[in-house]
């Protein structure tokens, strides 16, 4: 009976989060400029991997490879040709390859020379010519208006020193007047996170990998706080849209997550753990 009962309000919690992504402002799905390109995107993520892949990033690259076809997507439909473009974050390359493959000039930017050796190959840093700077403390070293499109994927969520209105800014300073930034960061408000937190967990990682890491999580975002922070930078918009990338499920509600895909399919709002956007200087 006191399983019976338990099931019964799991079915509860099923149908309050349920109702909640009702009434609540989600992100919207892939937009047709990007779903349209897809295809094309996927079977460039496929050629990078076949390229090769640096060390215990082959497990990470099959978790992240559809949110690199969204960017690739993007690219696709929105880049003019031999775009330049400054990959922010560019270790361990593979969105870079992506858009070298895509016959785009990569410029790669690296908080230190401590990700030289996250690429596959040292090949890849002459090619992306790195730059390797702290950007929270110093300003980026190229000139204003060096870039037709700045990549800023999976980075804004690390920021821990600067306030990251601050980080746009200085991306705004190097982007050529009308030029793209590619953007992605985990969404905070996910299925996954909820409920884990109905059930007293938390949604960062254990504190023994916390503390101490480079690559930590230091703030995670809502959509709204997203589409805020980029607004004060002074960015237009372009799209905006949420996805359902496999390497955001995480703490312990990911487990619920995908329990919750078997049941309701992949395309619900709240199962879209990423937010991706392209916005206009």
């Amino acid at each position: 009976m006191l399983f019976k009962d338990a099931k019964s309000k799991e079915r509860d919690l099923f149908k309050d989060l349920l109702d909640y992504a009702e009434v609540t402002p989600q992100l919207a799905s892939t937009p047709e400029s990007v779903a349209l390109n897809l295809p094309r995107a996927r079977e460039v993520v496929e050629q990078v991997g076949a390229i090769g892949l640096s060390e215990g990033y082959t497990d990470y690259f099959k978790a992240s490879a559809e949110r690199y076809a969204h960017y690739l997507a993007a690219a696709i439909g929105l880049l003019k040709p031999e775009s330049s473009i400054l990959d922010v974050g560019n270790a361990p390359g593979h969105v870079g390859i992506g858009l070298h493959l895509l016959g785009h000039k990569v410029r790669g930017l690296n908080m230190s020379a401590e990700y030289r050796s996250n690429y596959a190959s040292p090949s890849w840093l002459t090619e992306f010519d790195v730059i390797e700077t702290n950007f929270e403390h110093n300003p980026i070293p190229v000139a204003d208006e060096s870039f037709d499109v700045v990549i800023f994927t999976e980075v804004f969520e690390h920021i821990a020193t600067r306030n990251p209105v601050e980080v746009l800014v200085e991306l705004k300073r190097v982007l050529r007047k009308g030029g793209l930034l590619i953007f992605s960061t985990p969404n905070v408000c996910n299925i996954s996170n909820i409920y884990a937190l109905l059930h007293g967990h938390n949604i960062f990682w254990n504190k023994e990998i916390f503390y101490g890491s480079l690559d930590r999580h230091n703030r995670e975002f809502t959509p709204a706080e997203v589409q805020n922070c980029f607004a004060e930078a002074g960015f237009e918009v372009v799209e905006f849209w949420g996805m359902n990338d496999h390497s955001n499920w995480r703490g312990g509600g990911n487990v619920f997550a995908y329990d919750f895909t078997t049941k309701y399919g992949t395309d619900h709002p709240m199962l879209r753990n990423t937010t991706v956007a392209v916005y206009r200087k």
